[in-house]
């Protein structure tokens, strides 16, 4: 609109001059714009205007979100010490909107209105008081301390008064800046909105339950859930929640963990008839409440997938970090992979806040995706330079996804060991729990920080979750702390928790056994693990000729295919061959062709599969695995009690698992003497496992005979091997981290020696020959397995060294097989 414009419409409008001019540019805000001349005849007239018409003017700059900031702050001092003076001022919620809106309440002149606004604000209308906390909240502006309390003070002094659209938009505003409000009883507060649910509009409503769940851990009553939960459901089946309704609804719920299954499937099901009409924090927002209520809504992920190239949308850094956390929770793994990529630029981890790189971390530590760190160097340098302003949880969280992911360095894990140390009483019991697992698994023993662990935990003791006092036990094991470890147990063992988490008991049998700890309470967990597996078997006999297996004991059988070495009622043993996984979980092994799975074969064994065998959380009844390229003794369970019992002696160390390796280099060790290997094993899902830092892992040695290969006078060691932990690949990585590599192991030799291994060997050179484990009576049973054909036809081609007691061992082994 320009000069002409601007005096046609003045000669048309009625009133005076500001009046007029006030008029037109309401006018124009309305329109979308604020024409140049419109703001030039604003700059020479604007101080003779009347308190309404500048009124007016700041509604529009502020609707307009204009970025003439020193227009619109001078506009703002004016009004506020020429017009909001009186015994009823009126305006200041106006004034603290439009300069909210422009970006402008801060500094100097946001001080200036509070101090021009708390002289007053027993007079102000509820509408003012509403605008002025809306305001505040939406500028991001908590304001100094006492005008906050003064504001909420006044605001819950008058909350009978307030109407729906002003509680609502109060109670969302000091959620936002988190100030506690109501400051009073907040039971009697949300029972006040509960009864007047039918009175709020959709956007009032689902900002007050967006508050509820940022103020109070759980605000509401099961009756009042029912009635709010109502009222929702009534809504959404009107198509009456928008997308912004939905989000601060879902996201809300899943906050509070209101879990109601049929509920949360109707307003997913609003979100997919919606999704054209989500922006991008709507989508990053639904997608953190479905990961979060572990809720399955197919259509909705299915159209979230589609709004995840990134590049090609506006999400806010935070908004990234959100899905990428809610990707990892939801085990996306190919859209995570993208959307890390997108965080992972050149310049993007300089843009992540702490809170945002904490979680960026902790998703990809969750998933075991340690390919995309490409520059581990620059994440662990970004950690270190974020340390210093990162939160407690954020603190724990870096720590523990550094240490997953094997991209630890010693001096990082000391800026944020330093960094823990002046915050500790700010931790909460998973705070301490994950970064307690970090610094174990570093094997850091920094007296002062476990001396403020232990004190945390005498104090605090009663808050650990049982997988937290599970995990809290691992790590006081693993540096030795064993009085430390003894509280836990001991607070675990009395606690109303105890009895109903099996894994918790098996995790503190393991730190007991792992002190050497000979405990009474071992007694009592083992009883407690056998009644919790009579209860999963139910009422069910013992039906011996429906669960004995189908075998033939007798003869030299087959090394490509299983078979049962010993079936006894509740438990069986079963000889592995090599290229055969133990549970149908993995489809495709580069390595070995096409695998098979021994679960499969116990279920097609038997004409009625006992329950345990079709039950994946069990794993099918197996008590441990092998690696596919290797063989041998592998124990299951036919009955839940006896995969307890087994578990218990897995846990204890009563189970004895023996192994023959044929490895590269003559050991130096003597023949009458076991080598034992103390070595933490971390590992990551199909990588090989790192040696030196991650799980405790001990591994002993027997020279059994050193050979040669003639045609290439290779040296070789035939071993007994025995292991006292599981570790992912432990033998493996152990012997070849002392420089012994197991013979055609491709993950842990070199590309030409594993080459030239294949030469004379089909796999692995790996076979667990010898079990000893207990039965249902306590009596000990020991089995073993001969040495299979195919590596005995591989150890043919090996001569013994000229020692006597390696010739004479290494025929028994090619006549007998052991």
């Amino acid at each position: 609109m320009g000069r002409r414009s601007i005096d046609q419409v003045l000669s048309i409008t009625h009133g005076s001059f500001s009046n007029k001019l006030a008029a037109v540019v309401w006018a124009q805000a309305k329109a979308g714009s604020l024409k140049a001349s419109c703001v030039d005849e604003l700059k020479g007239t604007w101080r003779k205007f009347e308190r309404n018409d500048l009124q007016c003017v700041l509604w529009a700059v502020g609707t307009l979100r204009s970025a003439r900031a020193p227009l619109l702050e001078a506009m703002a001092l004016h009004f506020v010490r020429e017009h909001c003076r009186g015994p009823r001022p009126a305006g200041f919620g106006c004034l603290f909107w439009s300069l909210s809106m422009s970006g402008c309440l801060k500094s100097d002149l946001a001080s200036e209105l509070e101090r021009q606004a708390s002289q007053s604000l027993q007079s102000l209308a509820a509408r003012d008081l509403a605008g002025i906390a809306w305001s505040c909240a939406f500028a991001r502006h908590s304001g100094s301390s006492s005008f906050m309390q003064l504001l909420g003070g006044v605001c819950e002094a008058r909350v009978c008064q307030l109407s729906p659209r002003y509680l609502s938009n109060i109670t969302w505003a000091f959620a936002k800046v988190a100030v506690k409000w109501p400051r009073g009883n907040s039971f009697s507060f949300w029972s006040m909105v509960a009864a007047q649910l039918q009175e709020y509009k959709p956007p009032e409503l689902s900002s007050l339950i967006w508050a509820a769940a940022n103020t109070s851990a759980q605000p509401f009553s099961s009756l009042q859930w029912t009635l709010l939960e109502t009222r929702i459901l009534s809504l959404a089946s009107h198509h009456e929640l928008g997308p912004q309704e939905l989000s601060n609804v879902l996201w809300s719920f899943a906050h509070l963990l209101f879990l109601r299954g049929p509920t949360n499937t109707l307003l997913f099901d609003v979100a997919v008839a919606k999704f054209g009409e989500l922006r991008e924090q709507h989508v990053a927002n639904l997608l953190w409440a479905l990961a979060t209520m572990r809720h399955s809504h197919q259509p909705f992920l299915d159209l979230a997938m589609t709004a995840l190239p990134l590049p090609s949308r506006s999400f806010k850094p935070s908004e990234v970090m959100s899905i990428v956390w809610s990707l990892a929770k939801l085990h996306c793994a190919s859209e995570m992979c993208e959307a890390v990529s997108f965080c992972i630029s050149d310049d993007g981890l300089h843009e992540l806040t702490s809170r945002s790189f904490s979680n960026l971390l902790w998703a990809v530590a969750h998933m075991q995706m340690t390919d995309l760190i490409s520059t581990p160097e620059v994440i662990v340098a970004t950690a270190s330079r974020i340390s210093p302003v990162c939160k407690p949880q954020e603190v724990a969280n870096i720590a523990w996804a550094l240490v997953k992911l094997n991209i630890s360095t010693k001096p990082t894990m000391q800026v944020l060991e330093a960094q823990a140390q002046r915050m500790f009483n700010d931790f909460n019991p998973q705070n301490v729990t994950n970064f307690c697992w970090a610094l174990a698994a570093e094997h850091l023993s920094n007296p002062g920080v476990w001396e403020q662990v232990r004190e945390f935990v005498s104090r605090r003791i009663s808050e650990f979750k049982a997988q937290e006092a599970a995990n809290l036990c691992w790590s006081f094991a693993v540096v030795k702390r064993k009085i430390e470890c003894l509280v836990v147990v001991d607070a675990y063992w009395l606690s109303a928790d105890f009895g109903h988490h099996p894994s918790t008991i098996l995790s503190l049998t393991w730190a007991l056994h792992y002190l050497q700890v000979t405990d009474p309470r071992l007694d009592m967990a083992k009883s407690i693990l056998l009644s919790h597996g009579r209860h999963l078997d139910g009422e069910a006999k013992k039906q011996d000729a429906i669960i004995s297996l189908i075998h033939d004991g007798s003869g030299d059988r087959t090394s490509l295919e299983p078979h049962v070495s010993l079936d006894l009622w509740d438990r069986v043993a079963v000889c592995k061959p090599a290229g055969w996984e133990v549970e149908e979980k993995r489809k495709d092994y580069n390595d070995v062709g096409h695998v098979r799975s021994l679960s499969v074969f116990l279920r097609c064994s038997v004409s009625k599969s006992p329950p345990i065998w079709l039950d994946d959380d069990f794993h099918y009844g197996f008590i441990h695995r092998l690696d596919v390229p290797g063989s041998g003794l592998v124990l299951a369970a036919k009955t839940y009690q006896a995969f307890y019992d087994l578990q218990f002696q897995l846990q204890s160390g009563q189970i004895c698992r023996e192994y023959l390796a044929l490895c590269h280099g003559w050991a130096p060790w003597t023949p009458e003497t076991e080598t034992h290997l103390e070595y933490s094993i971390s590992s990551q899902l199909g990588a090989p496992s790192y040696v030196g830092k991650g799980k405790p892992s001990r591994t002993s040695l027997f020279l059994l005979a050193r050979c040669i290969k003639p045609d290439t006078g290779d040296a070789l060691s035939l071993m007994r091997v025995r292991i006292w932990t599981g570790r992912t690949h432990q033998i493996r990585a152990h012997s070849a981290h002392v420089g012994h590599p197991i013979v055609c192991d491709g993950k842990y030799s070199s590309a030409a020696t594993f080459q030239r291994d294949c030469t004379r060997c089909p796999r692995n050179f790996l076979h667990r020959h010898r079990l000893v484990f207990f039965n249902s009576a306590g009596e000990p049973l020991e089995i073993t397995e001969r040495l299979p054909l195919d590596l005995r036809d591989a150890l043919s081609q090996v001569q013994a060294c000229a020692d006597g007691w390696s010739n004479e061992s290494l025929d028994s082994f090619l006549r007998n097989g052991t």
